[in-house]
């Protein structure tokens, strides 16, 4: 049971602690006792594509996540700054203070 869930997509290490299997190499052992492989068998969306390609893909993919993160960074610090700046021109307090309880209604 153990070697399937393995081989389904569960890491070593859940395994080990949900089942609490000790030593490192006891999963594996397991797989060679039964003539499986050692490893797991790769993605199915990369399986056909060369390593070079499928880097490319990742790279590519990083640099898009980053740049969705920069701008809502940037987002985040304009909409503080429009708070601020309310707060300061009509004198009244927007941000909720983190030792304000919430109010029961």
């Amino acid at each position: 049971m153990v070697v399937q869930q393995y081989l389904n997509g569960a890491s070593k290490c859940y395994l080990s602690r949900k089942y609490g299997i000790g030593g490192k190499t006891t999963i594996l052992k397991w797989m060679r006792k039964f003539g499986l492989s050692d490893t797991k068998p790769t993605a199915p969306n990369t399986a056909n594509m060369p390593l070079e390609e499928s880097n490319k893909e990742l790279l590519k993919r990083i640099k898009e996540l980053e740049e969705a993160l920069m701008d809502e960074k940037i987002k985040a610090t304009g909409y503080k700054k429009m708070v601020e700046i309310a707060e300061q021109q009509f004198k009244i307090p927007i941000q909720k203070k983190p030792y304000t309880k919430q109010s029961k209604k």
